[in-house]
């Protein structure tokens, strides 16, 4: 049964037909969907299990460099800002190494190659003072400046106590000694109960024990760099909780048309027109390079991972094949986000039938929000920021399909063939449109005008944090852990969704869906006997579901201590025949 079939049938137990009430059709999927999601908590076992993928990352210390050269692999701050009203010291955020790519890449055992396609971005990085004290910070953003690799940090450095990294260390070298690493690895934003964790690959396939954050405290699986073992990991624990603030605002989305009804920006396909609405969330970094969205980003691809450099930019009307490497903001979306924020609210519905315009998107500017600003006019003159734009914060770009209409198709510069005579195949849900980031070059604006395909495998999700997981010993390179688990259950939006759980177990959640309908409507007595259909139907698939083995098999729980009858001095041992 889908959401459509649920709702007809709860009206249907309930007696009542306001079939075409959009308010109480609403409120109807609103009850369904909170019994799927209370479902998913009470009884996990009527869902189908998931695997998830998830690579580890090595630490990464300082290098010897090249000693002849006077060379060395060390950081230190990057320079001095040219606002006119800032410090004369150095930009105490805006970090560079000592050494240059190139240099980097001819001798990797000397110096360590950064990666600057935003898979650094959100890692920790600890810094060695002179006087040997450990200063921990997180990395909001890697590029690459004119062959110098730079970087931006959530907290600025305190250059009063220990110095911008110029002058000499205890060793008479300068800059200072540092340690990429991840302390903590984001389990995916929607799974809700872990069943198991194993590495695999090709040396390893073996179960990694899980321990509880107070049991890995007391066996010290968690600590200084220099008590911690490093090797082939053997056990996950878990770790806090992480969440990344949303917009608060909706995008701006309407057709770009001036005062005088002119188009300034065409719909060029091979996307229909019709009408949208958009959502939007944040983003911070990147995962592993090989878990990529299955979708086209792009009518002509773009799907290899994008770098960022000092020069990368994110032009605001869409570019054509002409321009090297095709468009950013499509290539940008395929690597999923190390994080995610919730979703904005929804924009106003934006149209462009009528003039076959493309849709102005003004998004939320959280560069400037978060003090990466644009590049500042003062006083007549120009001025700006060692860490101009690198905020480390892109904007993924979710697109709802409200309306398709295909009678002018053919007129499109860009055109699918077969698509003008056919249909498109749109749920009424969000998907992942583009991912974008608000620089200087493009002012917070994105054009939508049918070049970009969204992608039908990545539906808006609702994200409230990610719970976070370690590993012991710490990895020293990249393992595959495959997890096996719950996934929370998507939303059920368009009528043709389907719960993800056993047919049998649809009829649970009509019950449970029933008693928030009866409270709605002020009869407790129909809402208790509901619960109790409900309590019972649980019951019986709890011993249906609950154990894949068949019902009728003895299950050896535990063996009990050997006791004596109050009939016999002979001893005994218990079996119990149970479902779980």
């Amino acid at each position: 049964m889908n959401l459509k079939e649920i709702r007809t049938a709860m009206f249907a137990q309930a007696d009542w037909a306001p079939t075409q009430s959009p308010e109480a059709i609403t409120r109807v999927n609103g009850f369904i969907n909170r019994a799927y999601n209370q479902l998913a908590l009470e009884a996990p076992f009527l869902f189908f299990e998931s695997k998830v993928h998830l690579a580890t990352e090595k630490d990464v210390k300082s290098l010897g460099g090249i000693p002849a050269s006077s060379v060395y692999d060390r950081i230190e701050l990057a320079g001095t800002n040219t606002l006119p009203l800032s410090p004369t010291g150095r930009d105490p955020w805006t970090w560079k190494v000592t050494f240059t790519h190139s240099q980097a890449t001819s001798a990797p055992t000397k110096f360590n190659v950064w990666k600057y396609d935003r898979s650094w971005d959100g890692r920790m990085i600890e810094i060695t003072t002179h006087d040997g004290t450990l200063i921990r910070n997180q990395i909001r953003s890697v590029w690459n400046k004119a062959g110098t690799y730079h970087f931006t940090l959530v907290r600025p450095w305190d250059t009063d106590t220990f110095g911008d990294g110029t002058a000499n260390d205890d060793d008479g070298i300068p800059g200072f000694k540092y340690r990429v690493f991840t302390e903590a690895y984001n389990l995916p934003d929607d799974l809700i109960e872990l069943k198991s964790a194993r590495l695999r690959d090709e040396t390893n396939n073996y179960p990694l024990d899980v321990f509880g954050q107070q049991e890995a405290e007391e066996h010290q699986l968690d600590g200084p760099d220099s008590q911690v073992a490093a090797g082939i990991p053997r056990v996950i624990f878990r770790r806090g909780h992480q969440r990344l603030q949303g917009p608060s605002v909706p995008p701006v989305a309407k057709a770009d048309i001036n005062a005088d009804g002119e188009v300034q920006t065409v719909w060029r396909g091979p996307e229909p027109p019709g009408s949208f609405q958009y959502k939007v969330t944040y983003t911070w970094g990147k995962r592993d390079v090989e878990f990529q969205l299955p979708g086209m980003g792009h009518w002509e691809g773009f799907a290899q991972p994008l770098n960022i450099l000092n020069t990368t930019t994110f032009p605001s009307n869409p570019v054509s094949s002409t321009v090297t490497g095709g468009d950013s903001s499509s290539r940008n979306r395929v690597r999923t986000p190390r994080f995610e924020s919730p979703a904005s609210p929804e924009s106003e519905v934006a149209d462009t039938t009528e003039f076959m315009a493309a849709i102005k998107l003004s998004l939320p500017n959280i560069t400037y929000a978060l003090g990466y600003l644009t590049q500042v006019v003062f006083g007549g003159s120009t001025y700006t920021r060692q860490s101009l734009n690198q905020s480390g914060m892109y904007i993924r770009i979710y697109r709802k399909r409200i309306r398709t209409d295909l009678r002018d198709y053919g007129a499109l510069l860009q055109q699918s063939t077969g698509l003008g005579t056919s249909q498109l195949d749109s749920a009424d849900d969000y998907y992942l449109l583009a991912e974008f980031r608000a620089d200087k070059d493009n002012g917070g604006v994105f054009y939508d005008n049918g070049e970009f395909l969204p992608d039908y495998n990545r539906r808006l999700r609702d994200i409230n944090g990610y719970q976070t997981m370690a590993f012991y010993p710490k990895p020293d390179k990249r393992y595959l852990t495959e997890i096996r688990g719950v996934i929370r259950p998507k939303e059920l939006v368009d009528d043709s969704d389907a719960p993800e759980v056993h047919a049998e177990a649809i009829n649970v959640l009509l019950e449970r869906a029933m008693v928030y309908l009866y409270e709605n409507m002020g009869n407790p007595a129909m809402s208790q006997l509901s619960n109790q259909k409900y309590q019972e139907a649980l019951l019986t698939l709890s011993k249906r579901y609950g154990d894949l083995r068949p019902p009728a098999t003895p299950v050896l729980r535990r063996m009990t201590r050997a006791s004596s009858s109050y009939r016999s001095t002979n001893s005994y041992r218990k079996w119990y025949t149970t479902s779980s």
